[in-house]
């Protein structure tokens, strides 16, 4: 399990919590510092199918990180307006990104090549998540 949190607007970060939470909310392991700080907030992760971890960083980039999550692997796209969240299809195929131009991207995953752009024009209005179906090994 994986937090993002910026204490106090000046540490960015994600957190690993590899036990992940106990039913009452509790930690049932020690949290592990992913190993590198981000440059702002941390916003929507998810994880692929392989374990990458797939984070939105409010600098305008949606970043990849492989295990052992100890630094940044690669980059879906940068120069983006504040990417807030992100899913990925359940092939592992396309990538979702929503942000605060009021945009979403639909990206062909890992290449990270636009395939489409939804916004006003297709009838959405400051989208603010996206899933496209069920994420769980069909």
């Amino acid at each position: 399990m994986f937090v993002s949190y910026d204490f106090s607007g000046t540490n960015p970060h994600i957190v690993e919590y590899p036990g992940g939470l106990t039913a009452w909310g509790g930690c049932n392991a020690v949290q592990l510092g992913v190993a590198f700080s981000l440059s702002a907030q941390p916003w929507g992760m998810v994880l692929d199918n392989a374990g990458k971890l797939v984070v939105c960083d409010r600098t305008g980039a949606v970043d990849v990180i492989d295990p052992p999550y100890t630094s940044i692997s690669g980059t879906l796209g940068s120069g983006w307006f504040s990417p807030q969240f992100v899913s990925i299809s359940s092939d592992n195929q396309r990538v979702y990104v929503s942000d605060q131009s009021g945009q979403v991207r639909v990206l062909q995953y890992p290449s990270g090549t636009l395939i489409h752009t939804i916004n006003v024009s297709n009838g959405q209005d400051t989208p603010y998540g996206v899933v496209e179906w069920q994420n769980f090994g069909f």
